[in-house]
């Protein structure tokens, strides 16, 4: 692994500490705090439907390093909002910080990943980054429901903004490359074959993780269980980002998988219908609708990498569409 590529990898773990750690814990924080649901898709669909406007900050060109900082800095105050969440507009404005770290840090992070790749390993090395994400998913949960029912939120905020000062360090202190700049004109243009792709793949997360968060919250209240919940997800998502890579990288395939999220889709219906009530149920339906839904994600971005556009116009037309996607499926 060159030191680049590690760099990168250090740069995630410590976003993934966030979100895996807190960040997915803020919708039981909420719901715990009395908020109703309503407020709840609210928020969700605040937060990305803001990411997909805050790509005006990319249309000039942006040093990948300060915006990636920028973008953890954003995620860092966004957690600082809502350690107290009694008044509605903590998370309002916590979705706003949400939604601009999403574009700020996702874009620049996502071109120069890609540039670390070629057309040989991109799938496999796509996986491992959707994979690191799934299997910190799948601990990092355990323990942080855990601190939560003893100690509170604020614990688990602390504990993540701590792992995202150490990210913008590494991220101020490392040579990323050349500036991104986003051209909306051209991106469109160029890449309206595969828009209504991840616009797909954006409204069907947008309806399954709104779905699966209210669901659950339905069913539990304890940080323990929620985190368990959690971390179940995360194996069957690590699960599957692996398999979508050595498919893929094998065969070079990269449609006919896509087509497995139909399953998924099922599989999610099903929960819908017939889980809510039983935990163990609902948990294994959503689990394996996860297994699905992250087997495509790591195909539509690599099918997107390679559409053979300019790097940083095929990275912010994804981000706008994807977000845009989950904000009109919640």
């Amino acid at each position: 692994m060159s030191g680049s590529y590690r760099r990168v990898m250090q740069l995630q773990m410590a976003n993934l500490i966030a979100e895996t750690f807190a960040w997915s814990f803020v919708y039981l924080h909420a719901h715990n705090a009395g908020h109703p649901e309503t407020t709840l898709a609210l928020f969700f669909i605040l937060m990305f439907g803001w990411a997909s406007v805050a790509v005006v900050t990319l249309l000039r060109p942006v040093r990948t390093g300060p915006s990636m900082a920028l973008g953890l800095g954003l995620r860092l105050l966004a957690l600082l909002v809502v350690i107290e969440v009694a008044w509605y507009g903590n998370l309002m404005a916590a979705a706003v910080l949400y939604g601009t770290f999403i574009m700020v840090f996702w874009v620049p992070y996502n071109v120069v990943f890609m540039r670390m790749t070629s057309d040989a390993d991109r799938a496999g090395r796509s996986a491992q980054l959707f994979a690191m994400f799934a299997i910190v998913g799948a601990i990092f949960p355990l323990v942080a429901g855990y601190l939560l029912d003893w100690y509170g939120f604020w614990v688990i905020a602390i504990v993540a903004c701590i792992a995202l000062v150490v990210g913008v360090v590494v991220a101020l202190r490392t040579p990323w490359g050349e500036p991104v700049t986003f051209d909306p004109r051209r991106a469109f243009r160029e890449g309206r074959r595969v828009m209504p792709l991840v616009f797909l793949e954006g409204f069907w997360q947008g309806v399954f993780w709104l779905a699966i968060w209210i669901g659950t919250l339905r069913m539990v209240d304890q940080g323990s269980e929620y985190g368990a919940f959690l971390a179940f997800l995360g194996i069957m998502s690590g699960v599957a980002a692996v398999l979508a890579g050595r498919w893929s990288d094998r065969t070079g395939e990269r449609w006919p998988p896509v087509l497995l999220s139909g399953i998924g889709l099922a599989i999610f219906l099903a929960a819908v219908s017939r889980g809510e009530g039983n935990l163990a149920l609902w948990s294994l339906l959503a689990g394996l609708a996860y297994f699905f839904a992250y087997m495509l994600m790591a195909f539509t971005f690599t099918v997107v990498a390679e559409t053979g556009m300019r790097m940083d116009d095929v990275m912010g037309l994804r981000e706008v569409m994807f977000n845009l996607g989950r904000a009109v499926g919640g």
